[in-house]
């Protein structure tokens, strides 16, 4: 949004609501603020940071750490958002790889296309590189057709030797593969872009999965299927390579080759005790021991003892203690949970969570620094907010106090005392602020809101840090505005705030704006796969912007891709106007030259243009890989619309009935004038044209090879009035033309459109 043109008194507005409240209230928004702590910051920040506030974001102030509460139940943490092994296509690259240097295996089974070099020495020297034609063969000089396609290339390389020493006396031959040809397949299922790819001669079943994105939430990484041209079908595991590391059942795909992806429910999170928390997949044949081995096995503090599984069953949810050894079977899991072993000495302090490993430690009074030595921390882990909890009143009640890895000013004091626990958090849990609330109510008054360029975010803090931590933490990859980064505090407000240091205890909120970058707002809508409104670079062209929104739908009609830019809008309205006001001129001059009968059309003329609506469609071919979408720059606020498939051919103008017709190839401009009741007494066959799907015009010029113009589907054949009353007048000639031509092309892509 554009706030420029108001921005003042938004500005007035929004400073006047915030007079009405305290800083120190039950909840801290940015309607809490006192107007005179945001002194320091422009309007645009406190805009900006407004809009990105979301309405049910409320943070309480809770009485101080040192309150004594009850215990919490750690087992509630919420470890695991990821499933394992999606991230896994996002690894591999999708970009068909030069394959004239590729070692090539003896079993490689030529293809069509492949190139294959043949190199005669001896009694003969020669060199010939030959192409496997459409037919499987290759076409050798002087011996003739020979059949490869499908064969390895060992025996391709004995049957073209034979044929040759059949041919030739003392001749020695070097065979190879000169040129491998990409091939085309296509993927399907539950994978992010669904399509036909080509892809390099030696991709696998997983490599290929990732030029379709990778897959969905709900994809099954165990049941991927390879259905060859023959109808044969080949079932591939991906936990066997990621688990297991065994590559064998990840063959190369062929050209024809179908790869389907299936969805699945059948996922399992699970938790506790493992080296690997995340969620899984399973399948009936699956023991416990095999999820358990998914995870990597069990830590140092498991209890082979004590595993338990979350069951659904006829709409409620159940806990069965299970053991390793058992088959999953027809159980629907929801969670499987590895307890710890029991501590031989209840004095242990314990340390829990996620980001960290957990369990019980003898500790002595150590300082946390020497205890933090004995723990195994995650590059997950959340170093600005842990909470340290010891007994008190003979175990009756607890006292917290939250510090900060990242401050050990904060837990200098602190002591690794005996019966005591410590929580400690991961990137996922930290973000999940529901998960948090529930956790730890009384926290709360250690919120910070962050606001970032996509969302904005709400993060208990502790201790001094810097917005430039905050944001290296949360691992945003967008672009932010370093010399703009607002920090609001209970104290005051600073707009250059990148790295300076502030103290948590006073700090409200920080704000991350997006980049000055030249970003531009495009519009596409139709037949893609992700239509909508996106922001995109000043450099970005039609290709690009075709990629960004996933390709397009099958029956998208590529030849009638329109393109509407406010620029030419604007220009299209400046020649109405201008063309209107020479008609006007005229009828009031009363021009000479003109008959009543001129000053008839001239009028209706002007109507005319009163209704007309300019589009600002700029013609050409704007389809895939055309040179004009791999050149053509887009500008702020064009709109680009992919319409459906068109079997229409619309005729309209001086013609007896104007109306649309179903495309027939046998059919040419002198045929679809015919159907339309031939021309009206007023046509001009002359200046008769034709508007392609792409809005290109084509003169149909003289009316003798009329019949020659090709008309394709989607054309619209527009036979424009005779306009010879008015040739002893250019300008106004001119006018009427422009208004004329103007009203077809807004004519025939609305027929197009609809």
């Amino acid at each position: 949004m554009h706030f420029d043109y108001h921005l003042d008194m938004i500005f007035r507005l929004f400073l006047l609501a915030f007079a009405s409240f305290f800083l120190t209230s039950q909840e801290v928004d940015l309607a809490d603020i006192d107007p005179e702590l945001l002194k320091n910051l422009t309007p645009e920040q406190i805009i900006y940071m407004q809009q990105m506030q979301r309405e049910d974001d409320v943070i309480e102030t809770g009485d101080d750490l040192t309150k004594e509460e009850s215990l919490v139940d750690a087992d509630t943490l919420e470890q695991i958002e990821e499933k394992f092994g999606y991230n896994f296509f996002s690894k591999i690259p999708t970009t068909i790889s030069p394959t004239q240097d590729l070692p090539v295996p003896n079993d490689y089974k030529i293809s069509l296309q492949d190139e294959i070099s043949v190199l005669l020495s001896g009694s003969k020297d020669a060199r010939y590189s030959l192409k496997v034609n459409l037919d499987g063969t290759i076409l050798f000089p002087e011996i003739g057709f020979i059949t490869v396609v499908d064969q390895s290339l060992q025996d391709v390389r004995n049957k073209i030797s034979a044929l040759i020493n059949q041919s030739y006396v003392g001749v020695n031959t070097d065979i190879s593969i000169k040129d491998l040809s990409a091939k085309k397949i296509t993927i399907v299922g539950a994978v992010n872009i669904p399509g036909t790819y080509l892809v390099n001669p030696f991709t696998t079943i997983s490599n290929a999965i990732a030029y379709a994105g990778g897959v969905e939430d709900y994809a099954s990484l165990r049941e991927i299927h390879l259905i060859k041209a023959n109808g044969e079908k080949h079932t591939f595991d991906l936990y066997d390579l990621l688990v297991r590391g065994d590559r064998s059942q990840d063959i190369s795909v062929s050209a024809g080759n179908t790869i389907v992806v299936n969805g699945t429910s059948n996922f399992v999170k699970i938790d506790g005790s493992v080296i690997r928390p995340m969620t899984y997949e399973y399948t009936s044949d699956d023991s416990y021991q095999d999820l358990i081995d998914f995870a990597l096995g069990l830590d140092a503090y498991a209890s082979n003892n004590n595993i338990t599984s979350m069951v659904a069953d006829n709409g409620r949810n159940y806990s069965i203690k299970i053991e390793s050894a058992e088959k999953v079977g027809n159980k629907k899991l929801l969670e499987l949970f590895i307890g710890e072993q029991i501590s031989n000495n209840d004095k242990d302090l314990f340390v829990t969570g996620s980001g960290s490993t957990t369990g019980y430690f003898s500790v002595n009074g150590e300082s946390l620094d020497e205890l933090f030595k004995k723990i195994k921390f995650s590059s997950d882990i959340y170093p600005f907010y842990a909470i340290y909890e010891q007994e008190v009143n003979g175990g009756l009640s607890r006292t917290k106090k939250a510090f900060s890895l990242a401050d050990p000013d904060t837990y200098k004091e602190l002591k690794a005392n005996n019966n005591s626990r410590i929580f400690f958090y991961d990137r996922e849990y930290i973000l999940n602020t529901e998960a948090y609330e529930e956790d730890n109510p009384a926290l709360l008054s250690d919120y910070a809101q962050i606001f970032l360029p996509d969302n904005n975010v709400s993060i208990p803090v502790i201790g001094k840090l810097s917005p430039r931590q905050i944001h290296s933490f949360l691992g945003k990859s967008e672009s932010i505005d370093l010399s703009n980064v607002a920090v609001i505090t209970t104290k005051n407000s600073s707009s250059d705030s990148y790295d300076l240091i502030f103290d948590s205890a006073d700090l409200v909120a920080i704000s991350f704006p997006p980049s000055k970058q030249n970003l531009i707002e495009i519009e596409i809508t139709g037949e893609v796969r992700n239509p909508g409104i996106y922001l995109v670079s000043s450099s970005t062209n039609l290709d690009e912007l075709y990629t960004l929104v996933g390709g397009f739908l099958n029956n998208s009609f590529q030849d009638g891709i329109e393109l509407f830019r406010q620029s030419v809008k604007e220009k299209q309205i400046k020649a109405l106007r201008e063309s209107k006001s020479i008609l006007s001129d005229s009828m009031i001059q009363k021009t000479a030259g003109v008959s009543d009968r001129g000053m008839v059309d001239i009028q209706a003329i002007i109507e005319l243009a009163d209704l007309i609506e300019p589009t600002g469609r700029v013609a050409g071919d704007f389809s895939e890989n055309s040179d004009i979408a791999s050149n053509f720059i887009l500008k702020d606020g064009d709109i680009i619309n992919v319409p459906a498939i068109s079997v229409e051919v619309t005729v309209q103008g001086e013609v007896l009935n104007s109306s649309s017709f179903i495309f027939d190839s046998d059919m040419n401009y002198n045929d679809y004038i015919k159907a339309s009741g031939g021309y009206t007494s007023f046509a001009d066959k002359r200046a008769a044209f034709v508007i392609r799907a792409n809005g290109e015009s084509t003169p149909v010029g003289n009316n003798m090879f009329s019949g020659q113009v090709k008309i394709y589907p989607g054309d619209t054949i527009v036979i424009p009035r005779n306009l010879d009353q008015l040739e002893a007048l250019p300008l106004i000639s001119m006018a009427t033309k422009i208004i004329s031509d103007i009203a077809f092309s807004a004519a025939s892509l609305n027929a197009i459109q609809n």
